[in-house]
């Protein structure tokens, strides 16, 4: 199975030059507020001073987006004093993430190997394991565990498979999707999540030791093992 699906940007936001000094004023952030994916338990306390609403074990919390001058991704993240100076609240503040975030970021779930033979250069060969796993992030992999949030992106996908899937937290930037026919052990699984959080991933980007299990029919991803 070698199914992709995209979502391109539609926002030039992101490419627009940006004055921080405006930073204060509404108007010159509206359009480049987006959210990201953390872990809830492990942000506690610098939680306490972000607007941000609880998803699973995971919080949604916000940033201003912007390019440097040399084109690299850069954000400031908001807090509660942020949207003092903006004059408005958190709800109003998801509402436009959502709209901004694939508009400035894109999305994109395609075959792990693909995205792994494109940023590496390595060749299929009769030893690749034959597991369905997908990455799933933006188009930037800057923060793109946040995509599962992109309504109607997962589900789309999903249409395309004919399967519900398994989500894998691989880091803030990128999760993978393992249609759960091809599944097997859950909790085996999660020991892996596990395993991999704790050799291979900086304690800053680590998004979750929990699966989770997108159902396409009710468009809604629910932890498996509680």
């Amino acid at each position: 199975m070698d199914n992709a699906y995209f979502m391109p940007k539609t926002s030039e936001a992101m490419s627009d030059s940006f004055d921080i000094s405006r930073y204060t004023e509404l108007g010159a952030v509206r359009s480049r507020l987006i959210f990201k994916l953390i872990n809830y338990e492990r942000n506690k306390d610098r939680l306490l001073s972000l607007p941000h609403r609880r998803f699973l074990d995971l919080a949604v919390t916000y940033c201003c987006a912007f390019k440097t001058a040399w084109g690299d991704n850069a954000n400031i993240v908001v807090t509660r004093e942020h949207l003092k100076y903006w004059s408005i609240t958190e709800e109003e503040l998801y509402k436009l993430a959502l709209k901004n975030t694939p508009g400035n970021l894109g999305g994109k779930i395609e075959p792990l190997f693909t995205a792994l033979s494109r940023m590496t250069g390595l060749k299929e060969s009769g030893d690749v394991p034959s597991e369905e796993l997908y990455i799933c992030s933006n188009m930037d992999y800057f923060y793109g565990a946040a995509a599962i949030l992109y309504e109607g992106f997962l589900q789309k996908f999903a249409r395309m498979t004919g399967s519900s899937f398994i989500i894998l937290p691989s880091s803030v930037h990128e999760v993978i999707l393992l249609p759960d026919r091809a599944a097997g052990s859950y909790r085996e699984l999660e020991e892996l999540v596990g395993y991999v959080n704790r050799t291979e991933v900086s304690p800053e980007e680590i998004l979750s030791d929990k699966i989770y299990k997108y159902e396409p029919e009710e468009d809604s991803i629910k932890e498996i093992l509680k």
